[in-house]
């Protein structure tokens, strides 16, 4: 269908917004009069949206006409995670179908689709007079998850506040779905410890959500 694509330094399509609703991803931006339609691309990573590097799905074309009836476009999903989605218009030159990028990279947009919640408890055993006391972690999880996307830091005299504050710790396996213990963990009795997602990666994906110990 597209026997040619090209990249443009003006602006086509801009002023991309969206929001989020349930299982579905509301969008909408500046569409040009002139323009009939345009093919919209779903990527994980921006090295995938190079524009030559990709064959056109003639599903994800979507004309003026279906983004005027409905004043925006929707994507139904239940994905997990971050995606990049562009907005590349299609033109006629010479009696041939363009597909068009632009470099400014306003016809993209990054969004968060969904995220996933992972619960965890912390609980203190004590004994009298001992100069350690143990912790134990309870992690809930509905998917299995790398043995690095969580781990735990421990710092003395305070609660850590973040994934640097304090000595930071691996879990000794993967969290699997459903509840999973780490029973007694030695730490000195002036110390603490809290659980974190290991980096801002895993920040677009889950969600870390603390219950109260006993």
């Amino acid at each position: 269908m597209f026997l040619k694509k090209k990249m443009v330094d003006y602006d086509v399509i801009k002023d991309m917004v969206y929001t989020v609703e349930k299982d579905r991803v509301v969008f909408r931006w500046f569409w040009p009069f002139e323009l009939e339609s345009v093919f919209i691309r779903k990527v994980r990573n921006e090295e995938e949206l190079d524009v030559e590097g990709f064959e056109v799905d003639i599903r994800r074309v979507y004309s003026r006409e279906e983004y005027k009836v409905r004043e925006c476009y929707i994507e139904n999903s239940r994905e997990i995670g971050e995606f990049i989605y562009a907005v590349y218009p299609i033109v006629e030159e010479n009696g041939e179908k363009v597909l068009i990028d632009q470099i400014s990279k306003n016809n993209r947009i990054t969004v968060s689709e969904r995220k996933l919640n992972i619960y965890y408890k912390i609980t203190e055993k004590k004994k009298l007079l001992s100069s350690i006391k143990k912790v134990h972690i309870e992690v809930e999880s509905q998917i299995l998850l790398e043995k690095e996307t969580l781990c735990y830091v421990k710092n003395q005299g305070c609660i850590p506040n973040d994934v640097n504050d304090g000595f930071r710790f691996e879990f000794n396996r993967g969290i699997q779905a459903g509840n999973n213990s780490f029973r007694d963990i030695p730490v000195g009795k002036n110390e603490y410890v809290e659980v974190f997602l290991s980096s801002k990666d895993y920040e677009k994906t889950y969600n870390l959500v603390k219950r109260k110990g006993e």
